[in-house]
This record gives structure tokens, C-alpha cells and sequence, in this order.
């Protein structure tokens, strides 16, 4: 292959020399490139874990379109080397394997050149585009969007449950009791424990007790509970199953 100078020389005895001068050029053979398991613009897309199967067919356009055999045709992808087998005549196979490709947060695209040799021949590069999708916790649902959605999910019912806690903690217990015994008598059950709230009065000492006791006064013998300090009388009625009273 290249460009060659030929100088003929023609001489015999009793003849005028003569010369001759001849430029000339080889070209290198020409080929056809076929590439199977690949989309339009040469771009495949494969989910992580996936092997890709890539088929190449070499067609020899200066000898009546025949099996090109014996090409080197290699890979080169993510930094790494890939040599194709010739498997039949004219038909190389390689893999690419996506294992290694951590796609767990988004997707990767991996862009390699296929290159095609052989002596005599013109080397020929070709562009492809792997797009290695998410990795999927089942068909359709990438891994890292169902832990997020998952842990929203969580989050929110914990929430709930956590302001339903605050809310029922914040409830004074008198008013807990009342609701039961309303469940009990709705219920139509038999009420065995005993209801004891404070008074209105108990509320009232309990609340401004301290501001009375700084200027010297006594707000229990101003209200009459003075009693109610050392003995309470819990209200012992039971009511009856049918929701009459008895003492």
C-alpha cells in the first residue's frame, strides 16, 4: 500500500534507447461493517447486571462481497480492552459485561470506539453508547426510588403516630377517665373503677396557689378547700350496668 516510481528502460543493439516512467498507487481494500444487538445511533441500553452481546459481520467489497476472515477487531469501553472472536467466517463476538457498573443513585452511559484491522485493508473506528439503566428492585422500579419512596412513606406515618402520641399525652387525665367511662356507658358495661377529677375550686388553687402563698394569704381557706389538702373524698357512686345511679 502507497505510492511507487517505476522506470522501464528499452535498449537493443543499433536502436535509440527508449524510457518509460510510470507512477502508480495500491489502496487499501475496502470492507463493510455490520454490528447486531445495536440500536439506531449506535446506542444499546441494558440493565445493570446485564451481559451485552455484541455481533460484528465483515463483508470484503473488493473480492465479490465475501466473509472478511482473520480481522482484529477490539473494544475499547469504561477503560477497558475488549478482543472480539471470530466464531464463523467473517462474524466476531464480544461482551460487555455491566456487573462492575454502579448505576444504584442514576444511570451511566458508557461510550466506546470498536476498532477494525486488518493488513492490506483501511483501519475503520466506530463510535457506540451503552446506557446501563438503574439498578431495579423488580421490573420498573429502580432500587433507590423505592427506598426513597419507602422511607417517605415511613417517615410520614411516623409523624402521624408521633404527633397522635404528643396529642394524646397532652390530654389531662381526668378528661382521659371521662372518656372512658363514656365508652363504658355507650358500651353498655359494667364500670368498676372509681372517677376522681378536681373541682373547679382544686383548679383554681392549683393554678394560682403560689401567687396567693408570696403575699401571705391562703387561697384553700379563701375557696373552703382547706379540708380537701389532707383527705379527699373520691366519689365512690358506681353506676349501674342499664345507666341508673346508685350510692
Amino acid at each position: 500500500v502507497g505510492f511507487y516510481f517505476l522506470h522501464v528502460a528499452l535498449q537493443k543493439e543499433n536502436y535509440e534507447p527508449r524510457f518509460a516512467y510510470v507512477n502508480f498507487e495500491i489502496k487499501s481494500r475496502e470492507f463493510d461493517v455490520a454490528i447486531t444487538e445495536i440500536g439506531s445511533n449506535n446506542q444499546v441500553k441494558v440493565d445493570q447486571g446485564d451481559d451485552v452481546e455484541l455481533v460484528v459481520n465483515l463483508i470484503d467489497l473488493t473480492r465479490g462481497n465475501i466473509n472478511l476472515e482473520e480481522a482484529q477487531v477490539t473494544l475499547n469501553i469504561n477503560g477497558d480492552d475488549i478482543t472480539f472472536l471470530e466464531t464463523t467466517p467473517g462474524v466476531y463476538n464480544g461482551t460487555i459485561r455491566t456487573s462492575s457498573i454502579d448505576t444504584f443513585f442514576t444511570s451511566k452511559t458508557l461510550v466506546g470506539t470498536i476498532t477494525i484491522e486488518m493488513a492490506n485493508f483501511t483501519t475503520q473506528e466506530i463510535s457506540i453508547t451503552v446506557v446501563v439503566e438503574m439498578e431495579q428492585i423488580f421490573p420498573g422500579m429502580p432500587t433507590f426510588y423505592f427506598i426513597l419512596i419507602t422511607a417517605s412513606v415511613i417517615g410520614v406515618v411516623g409523624s402521624l403516630v408521633a404527633y397522635r402520641v404528643i396529642q394524646q399525652a397532652r390530654i389531662p387525665k381526668h378528661v382521659k377517665k371521662i372518656r372512658k367511662i363514656k365508652g363504658y356507658i355507650k358500651s353498655k358495661k359494667k364500670i368498676s373503677e372509681t372517677l376522681s377529677i378536681p373541682t373547679k375550686e382544686e383548679m383554681t388553687a392549683k393554678l394560682f396557689g403560689n401567687d396567693w402563698k408570696e403575699l401571705g394569704l391562703s387561697i384553700d381557706e379563701a375557696l373552703g378547700i382547706q379540708d380537701l389538702k389532707t383527705k379527699k373524698s373520691p366519689i365512690k357512686d358506681k353506676i349501674s350496668k342499664e345507666g341508673g345511679e346508685r350510692v
